[in-house]
């Protein structure tokens, strides 16, 4: 295997160009039905039980200064579920401090409502996620001419790091399908590089997530999604292997594989496992991370980066693309993260971050980035 000078780690952010929503944006697909509409969501009736649910959750967090974000409601409602489950089972809460105990029985009207929001922010995730934004804008030149250089800023890199065998490895927390829906509108068999994300031919219809397809691909793009896709897929509950899966995605929602508060059943198994421990490795090894996109909001992958920078014999540059955050942003981040981890850590200096205060598809987004990396090489 390689060992690349350059690796690129995308967030939200990288995908927000072509019109996937970040986390940020994301609940405005629960509550617009204009917009559930342009995404051929289900209307949800604005006063059903989900929307005063939710948005009684957001008046919560206006008071307590909590970001209205898909992973803090997710977070608030999976909080509800287990303590539904606690007042359910507890024996001591119930025979001592809830004398009226049925409203906490298995199908309460407490756990139904719960239940339906989680259901509804699921649907609407893999929904939203699993669509083809490439197709979608194939008719607008200039977004279409941003996607265009966004897939060559990848092949570019992918040669920088190697010219005779090009190799890139992305590491991503989305859940798009973007990289995959990319590559099959702009890949040209004169470019000589495939792309691997663990399934056979990238997007084939049932097949199996396996480690084997990148340590049989040592070059092209590798991309590895750390906390899984809306693509990917239990059968069964079997939560060893992972299936993938793009035309069947709304019948299958209760079988998806994707890694946010309520559905963290599977870290410590693959393909969750073995994205995190290859990031691990590569940046110890790397010169240069890119980051597009991301919101350095993550400890699990801040404390991976942390410690792989301990680990470390020289320094590691950061380069990050965000039109939302300052070098002292990102340092002021991964210096709090640090501060939650017992594990020996090392915050990269301030003069190892370089920010490029834009967005990912702006119409010089890419060349900042080429020139920035080429000066640090």
């Amino acid at each position: 295997m390689n060992n690349p000078n350059i690796l690129i780690f995308l967030g939200a952010g990288s995908s927000s160009c072509v019109g996937y929503c970040t986390f940020q944006n994301f609940i405005s697909l629960i509550f617009n039905n204009e917009i559930r509409q342009k995404e051929h969501l289900p209307e949800i009736d604005p006063n059903s039980i989900t929307i005063k649910l939710l948005k009684e959750i957001e008046k919560s967090f206006q008071i307590f200064s909590i970001p209205a974000t898909h992973d803090n409601f997710l977070r608030s409602l999976d909080d509800y579920r287990k303590l539904w489950y606690t007042l359910r089972t507890d024996n001591v809460l119930r025979s001592r401090f809830l004398k009226n105990t049925y409203q906490w029985g298995e199908y309460s009207y407490f756990s139904q409502i719960t239940e339906n929001a989680i259901n509804d922010i699921t649907q609407t995730t893999v929904t939203h996620y699993s669509s083809n934004k490439v197709k979608d804008i194939k008719n607008n030149s200039t977004l279409y001419g941003s996607l265009k250089k966004m897939f060559d800023f990848y092949i570019y890199i992918a040669y920088l790091n190697n010219d005779k065998y090009p190799y890139i490895p992305i590491f991503t927390t989305n859940y798009d399908m973007l990289i995959e829906d990319l590559f099959s509108e702009f890949y040209k068999e004169k470019i000589n590089i495939q792309l691997c994300n663990g399934i056979k031919g990238y997007q084939t219809e049932g097949a199996i997530w396996s480690q084997t397809e990148y340590e049989t691909k040592l070059t092209g793009i590798h991309l590895y999604r750390l906390h899984g896709c809306t693509c990917f897929y239990y059968h069964n509950r079997d939560y060893n292997k992972i299936y993938f899966h793009r035309e069947k995605v709304p019948a299958m929602i209760n079988e998806l594989y994707a890694i946010y508060p309520g559905r963290e059943i599977s870290l410590g198994l693959n393909p969750h496992a073995y994205s995190f421990r290859k990031l691990y490795e590569m940046i110890i090894k790397c010169k240069i991370i890119v980051f597009i996109g991301f919101s350095f909001r993550d400890d699990d992958v801040l404390h991976i980066l942390l410690s792989a920078i301990k680990r470390r014999s020289e320094s590691l540059k950061l380069i990050v693309l965000d039109p939302n955050l300052t070098q002292n942003d990102i340092y002021n981040y991964l210096s709090d993260s640090s501060s939650k981890t017992q594990y020996p850590i090392e915050i990269p200096k301030l003069a190892d971050i370089l920010n490029i205060e834009t967005g990912f598809g702006d119409s010089n987004s890419d060349v900042l980035l080429k020139k920035t990396i080429e000066r640090i090489l």
